[in-house]
């Protein structure tokens, strides 16, 4: 399949979890699967009204056709047009959504946030807010919302009305994002968390949503050595708190080292806060190789975000054998995070965090131990692992076959071939072709057959009632076919299959789709047998 992997770039460019995880994802799916990925980005200045507005519309116009799969992770992504469209999602617009009035245990003040404000009253919105008001929109319903903001766009409103963050704005943000992931538009939902997938109005009501964990394209990750310091990466925002494990580690008796690295809007105030405690340093920005070794030679790692998405900086140190330190409201850190086994919970509050942070100081021996769990935890976390749950379900739509102008129902024959039939150039393509081209008088004909190693999968249609569906081979059934020639001397690409039948997951998914509405099976070899026998016992 040719899968795209489509998101938005943030003005101004920084390098996030998203963008890493961007990148990640497009190379496991080429190094792991048969398939091939490209990843499609639109630049988007998220933090006015109108540059946000303008990255929905791009991506609404988007044409991706030329794919057969696409994946959005992220706002506004998810509003293109696709016949296949997967969304593995990250968050949306947190100011809109989750965090919109939101006062968190932890953050410095602690003030609940002011009611929210009314939406503008002006007699040039009338237009837009009827069109808001639409129950169940749909693309319709997008493309004159779009077309009424292009009119207010030039004309000389008061600036309040388009003030962002502002309660317009996020109107049309929530009236946008019910369109894009209405599930009349995606075919299948997954999230990064449970954390993610558990958050009110994220999801449309009632769709199944899977939960993949998934891996970090941190590389150099591994168990060290040393435990010569506390070490911590984040941003250095209000939501993370480090506000917190400052105050906390004041009271955490010893000489260790706490590093902070990371930068952000409260980087001035928090290096005023630890100005009189010489063991807290702060490393600003730190290139992905230092980061690496950072993490291999801490005893542990503080993370302490509030409401966290899901916290790559946990799966990093994890895979460190580093135990997390964390809260109970930190999120999808939570997820990973087990007190006492792999790491350990505190709740909010900086007399909670100093005494599991002390205990984690005086006790290296048992924060090793935690570490080791740690470890083991996050094993399974790979990207082959990941890329083959986050594609089991996401396939090609099922195909659908063309209807018989007869007044009688025609039943439905399954062909199974080692090998691709369309175009048929020689002896044993000729053949099939042909041979079953003659039963679509009578039936409606299916070839699943299995083709080369990185070709795209395909359906093809043959004539009418008559398709070849062509699946890839996998990298292990490839190995198997040369190993079998070495030994051999000749082609054995069909021999290969009566052993390797079960590697490739996407062929038999395949094919138990298909059996669940065929009348016959027939095998145009016999080598396909052992694969058919474990999920048939119909005619063949």
């Amino acid at each position: 399949m040719k899968i795209c992997l489509v998101t938005p770039s943030p003005v101004p460019f920084v390098m996030g979890g998203a963008e890493k995880l961007f990148l990640g994802l497009v190379e496991a799916i080429n190094h792991h699967t048969s398939h091939v990925a490209d990843l499609i980005k639109i630049p988007v200045f998220e933090q006015g009204f109108w540059g946000l507005v303008d990255g929905y519309r791009l991506f609404a116009e988007l044409d991706l056709s030329h794919f057969d799969l696409v994946i959005s992770t992220k706002y506004p992504a998810w509003m293109i047009r696709h016949k296949n469209h997967h969304v593995y999602l990250q968050h949306k617009l947190r100011g809109f959504y989750d965090l919109y009035q939101a006062a968190p245990q932890g953050l410095k003040g602690g003030e609940p946030r002011s009611a929210p404000r009314a939406l503008p009253d002006h007699p040039s919105l009338q237009g837009l807010l009827a069109i808001l008001d639409r129950s169940h929109p749909d693309r319709k319903d997008m493309d004159d919302l779009f077309a009424e903001l292009g009119r207010l766009r030039h004309l000389r409103l008061p600036e309040n009305i388009f003030v962002f963050p502002g309660p317009l704005i996020r109107r049309v943000v929530h009236f946008l994002d019910q369109i894009g992931l209405s599930s009349d538009n995606i075919v299948s939902y997954s999230a990064i968390s449970r954390t993610v997938a558990n958050r009110k109005d994220y999801f449309p009501a009632g769709v199944p949503v899977r939960v993949l964990h998934h891996p970090t394209s941190l590389k150099g990750l591994a168990p060290g050595t040393k435990q010569d310091y506390l070490f911590t990466a984040s941003r250095l925002s209000e939501l993370k708190r480090l506000h917190l494990l400052v105050a906390a580690y004041a009271r955490v008796p010893g000489n260790l080292p706490f590093l902070i690295a990371g930068t952000g809007a409260e980087e001035f105030t928090l290096a005023r806060q630890a100005a009189h405690d010489p063991r807290i340093q702060f490393l600003g920005f730190v290139p992905d190789a230092q980061l690496s070794q950072l993490y291999r030679d801490a005893l542990a790692v503080p993370f302490v975000p509030y409401d966290e998405d899901y916290g790559l900086i946990t799966l990093e140190a994890m895979r460190c054998a580093k135990p997390v330190l964390t809260c109970s409201d930190s999120g999808g850190v939570t997820e990973l995070v087990q007190s006492g086994v792999t790491g350990e919970i505190a709740t909010p509050t900086v007399e909670s965090i100093a005494g599991l942070l002390a205990n984690l100081v005086e006790n290296p021996a048992r924060s090793q131990d935690l570490g080791r769990n740690a470890l083991e935890r996050v094993r399974p976390i790979t990207w082959s692992n990941f890329v083959r749950d986050l594609l089991d379900q996401v396939s090609l739509p099922r195909i659908v076959r063309t209807p018989s102008t007869s007044a009688q129902p025609r039943g439905h024959i399954l062909v199974l071939s080692t090998f691709g039939v369309h175009p048929p150039l020689q002896g044993g393509q000729l053949r099939i072709f042909h041979l079953y081209r003659q039963l679509t008088n009578h039936y409606d004909v299916t070839i699943l057959s299995l083709g080369n190693l990185d070709a795209p999968e395909e359906a093809i249609e043959m004539a009418p009632g008559y398709v070849e569906h062509r699946i890839p081979r996998v990298k292990a059934q490839a190995r198997e076919e040369m190993r079998l020639k070495d030994l051999s001397g000749i082609s054995c690409g069909d021999i290969m299959v009566i052993t390797h039948w079960a590697q490739n997951n996407r062929f038999m998914d395949v094919l138990q789709e298909y059996l669940s509405s065929t009348d016959c099976v027939v095998l145009s070899h016999p080598y396909m047998a052992h694969a058919l026998q474990e999920c048939w016992d119909g005619p063949v």
